[in-house]
């Protein structure tokens, strides 16, 4: 009996929610990798050329195969959804069979096609060395190189094509036939193949899950993030189009689509699995003994600083939050300041008292203290470069691979997987690397190193002060070893929580947890063990990390006698969000209500005196998009709060102790992105900015970012008197 029939919409309608699930993730994995410049830096690094031809490059090779896996699982699923005769058939039977016939034949596959064409025309038209910023060589090789390198993709966009149009009959699938009635071919149950083929597609999904699991972060990055992200949606494809709906229906029951936000919801009351300081063995000496031991501690080391080194500056130094792009940029400032101090025969890091650091920032100064803690005593060579490799490295792939794999499964486990945590993807690589890159280095386990213990035998080391914040309360929780506990803060290492395991690995990421790549972290107190609270990034208090250096400041004034007239102590900002000149505290036209140096193509088209160019672009869906956006920038507003707070109670701009290191934004060239990830043309950008050779000198931005830099550089090594 041939179903009822229904108008074009109503099939058309019933057409596309048979395909949710391919609709859903082909939608999603587009918007994610050619939207999110996170993303997009991940592609462009595939199309890098570091390590030789892309014939020989494996990322590149495994994001081509997964990027035909998802195709098609997207044109598979939906052929099979719209071909099967469900006993409760609610797609009905077309007043049109042409165009019913038409819709079933080519939905399927434009899906398949949509999953492939626009990653081909993405490489097509951003090949390598053409303004993306990568950086790559551009000889006659390269050249050639990046005509091609889109070619594998357009090949495999025609192939399928190829497959999906001029095949005989449906691949794995038996018992189609064409019924009296029935605008096309449809079929009761699938054949052996089909099965077999299923499996195969299920059994990829969990060997990727054991790759991450076993494999960690080298199988991740082997693989890539893009691969992995496109795997990981041609196998929610295939669950949710199968089990989900295709099983189900088949019994006659409903799809089950909301099923898995149920066992999620109903398995989050007790599986927490992001815990903090909760996977290595007990440390009891990493714990504070004392809230504050701030002014003796300052007395101690400035009388031995002014005994080596009279009349030098104390540094502090705060780095904003950012990802990689903050770390790097972070490590790379200090790495070229303490090399030029050696160079000159001067020093810069021994005169660092603390640095506080929010997420990236925090990355970038633990890695600076790392580097300095690998050669105690010496300072007759330059600070080793591998501490810039290690911050270059990619760290998203891990914390993708545990997200989309292990601890995407964990959401649905009653009980708790602390080894699915996509915590350690971050936390384990860290410490990984460090090794690998110094493995006869006496500081080779830094990132293993319990908080506390970090100065033990190095006097010289600088204080670190990594800044989290509570999710009850949003207020700042601090974690260092030096115990000092700024007003309205929370002490991490207070003996009243179990934090005694906790690394300098997890003591950065805590600074850096934010949502969603990396969990917020739950917290349990010592005795009775309970749930204390929840950390998540240190830039939902504030992002720069000035805010707890103005708290020492304010103690170190406050106290009489310890500082001198001639003491100089000198504020290090280090700030990586891209900015034009205006941001600069002490430089450029305050008044100015216009967001734009002169350099800007609107702001020269303007008349200044009359008229701003726009300043921001209305938001999509401003209703709901706006609360969101002003909430995350907020995070800037109170970090340029707090470094004029810093400003004020160093005496004002013309005092000249705050420096700003902010990252310069340039006309035309490619800003690297706030991901844990940037590829090699977003690192050599950073560092053409502290080059002789940077941008032209047109840029207001640039010279002015110059022009602290410079200041900085005149305080280690003031320049000889003019004669």
């Amino acid at each position: 009996m041939a179903a009822k029939r229904v108008t074009r919409t109503a099939f058309a309608r019933r057409a596309l929610s048979l395909c949710f699930f391919p609709l859903l993730t082909v939608g999603l994995g587009n918007a994610i990798l050619l939207r999110l410049p996170q993303a997009r830096e991940t592609l462009e690094a595939v199309q890098s050329f570091d390590s030789g031809a892309f014939l020989y490059d494996g990322p590149y090779w495994y994001f081509l195969m997964a990027l035909a896996y998802w195709a098609f699982a997207a044109w598979y699923c939906s052929r099979i959804m719209l071909g099967k005769r469900f006993p409760l058939d609610d797609i009905g039977n077309c007043v049109s069979p042409r165009f019913a016939a038409a819709l079933v034949c080519w939905l399927p596959r434009v899906l398949g096609l949509m999953s492939c064409v626009p990653m081909t025309l993405y490489f097509a038209f951003n090949p390598p060395g053409t303004g993306s910023g990568i950086g790559v060589d551009t000889g006659a090789g390269a050249s050639l190189q990046a005509r091609l390198y889109w070619l594998p993709l357009a090949i495999l966009s025609c192939a399928f094509l190829a497959f999906v149009v001029l095949r005989k009959r449906l691949f794995g699938v038996s018992g189609w036939e064409h019924r009296p009635g029935w605008a096309y071919p449809r079929f009761d149950k699938l054949g052996a193949l089909p099965v077999v083929l299923m499996a195969a597609m299920v059994a990829v999904s969990w060997l990727l899950l054991l790759s991450v699991l076993l494999g960690k972060a080298d199988a991740a990055r082997a693989i890539g993030s893009p691969a992995l992200l496109l795997a990981a949606l041609a196998g929610w494809t295939l669950f949710g189009s199968i089990a989900l709906m295709y099983i189900p229906k088949s019994r006659g029951w409903p799809a089950l689509t909301l099923l898995p936000f149920l066992l999620a919801l109903g398995a989050s009351f007790n599986n927490e699995n992001h815990l903090v300081a909760q996977a290595a063995a007990p440390a009891p000496s990493a714990e504070r003994s004392s809230p504050d031991q701030l002014i003796p501690d300052f007395r101690a080391w400035k009388a031995k600083h002014d005994a080596a080194r009279p009349g030098q500056p104390v540094y502090l130094v705060a780095s904003a939050g950012g990802a990689s792009r903050a770390a790097y940029w972070t490590g790379l400032v200090l790495w070229e300041l303490e090399n030029f101090a050696r160079a000159s025969g001067r020093s810069f890091a021994p005169n660092i008292y603390a640095m506080s650091g929010v997420s990236g920032g925090s990355l970038g100064l633990a890695a600076f203290a790392g580097a300095l803690a690998s050669q105690p005593g010496r300072r007759d060579g330059p600070l080793p470069r591998a501490m810039l490799d290690f911050l270059g490295q990619d760290f998203l792939a891990p914390a993708i691979g545990y997200m989309l794999y292990p601890d995407a499964l964990a959401r649905f486990s009653v009980l708790p997987c602390t080894a699915c945590d996509r915590s350690r993807g971050l936390e384990e690589s860290w410490a990984e690397d460090w090794r690998r890159l110094m493995p006869d280095d006496p500081a080779h386990d830094w990132f293993q190193r319990k908080l506390p213990s970090l100065k033990d035998g190095q006097d010289g080391l600088p204080h670190l002060i990594l800044n989290a914040a509570s999710v009850s309360d949003g207020k700042r929780v601090v974690q260092s070893n030096l115990d000092f506990l700024p007003p309205e803060a929370y002490d991490l290492l207070d003996k009243r929580l179990d934090t005694s395991r906790l690394t300098l690995a997890g003591a950065v990421h805590n600074s850096a947890r934010f949502p969603y790549i990396s969990p917020g972290g739950l917290v349990y107190t010592r005795s009775p063990k309970a749930e204390w609270d929840y950390l998540v990034d240190g830039g939902y208090f504030e992002n720069s990390g000035v805010a707890t250096i103005n708290a020492i400041l304010n103690r170190l004034r406050a106290e009489p006698g310890l500082l001198k007239a001639e003491d100089r102590i000198v504020v290090i900002v280090i700030e990586n969000d891209p900015v034009w000149e205006h941001e600069w505290l002490c430089k450029g036209d305050k008044d100015n209500i216009c967001k734009h140096d002169a350099t800007d193509d609107a702001a020269r088209q303007a008349d200044a005196s009359s008229a701003c160019p726009a300043a921001a672009k209305t938001p999509v869906l401003a209703e709901v998009t706006i609360p969101p956006l002003a909430l995350y920038k907020s995070r800037n507003a109170r970090a340029h709060a707090a470094e004029a707070e810093a400003i004020r109670i160093l005496g004002g701009c013309s005092a000249r102790r705050v420096v700003e290191l902010r990252y310069p934004k340039v006309e035309g060239e490619k800003e690297p992105p706030m991901s844990w990830f940037l590829n090699a043309g977003s690192r050599r950008i950073m560092e053409k900015k502290l080059g002789a050779d940077g941008p032209d000198a047109s840029q207001k931005a640039y010279l002015a970012f110059r022009e602290q830099w410079q200041r900085m550089r005149s305080y280690i090594a003031p320049p000889a008197p003019a004669n």
